[in-house]
């Protein structure tokens, strides 16, 4: 009665190895191993954390566009300052540093 217990026992174990080498086979050199899907994690908040900073920069620039379309004095600062324009009575001078 032992001895056919015994033989179970063994069967078990040795099915219960077989497992667990095969599963770890899998998590670690399958197609989806561990390593590849920490990389691919890593990827994703490298991503989302440029899609944040470039959705900042957006707002800003959407912000800078409301104001040239509403506010005249912010357009005409702009043209002044960028485009070098002046009023017809003005006198532009440009001083550049070097």
């Amino acid at each position: 009665m032992w001895k056919n217990w015994i033989e179970r026992v063994k069967k078990v174990n040795l099915w219960l190895i077989i497992l667990v080498v095969v599963g770890l086979y899998i998590a670690f050199f399958g197609e989806h191993n561990y390593t590849e899907i920490m990389e691919l994690e890593r990827e994703i908040k490298e991503l989302k954390t440029e899609i944040k900073a470039m959705k900042d920069s957006c707002s800003i620039y959407e912000l800078k566009l409301k104001q040239l379309e509403t506010d005249p004095e912010t357009f005409e600062k702009i043209i002044r300052e960028q485009y070098q324009m002046k009023r017809p009575e003005e006198d532009l001078y440009i001083v550049k540093e070097k």
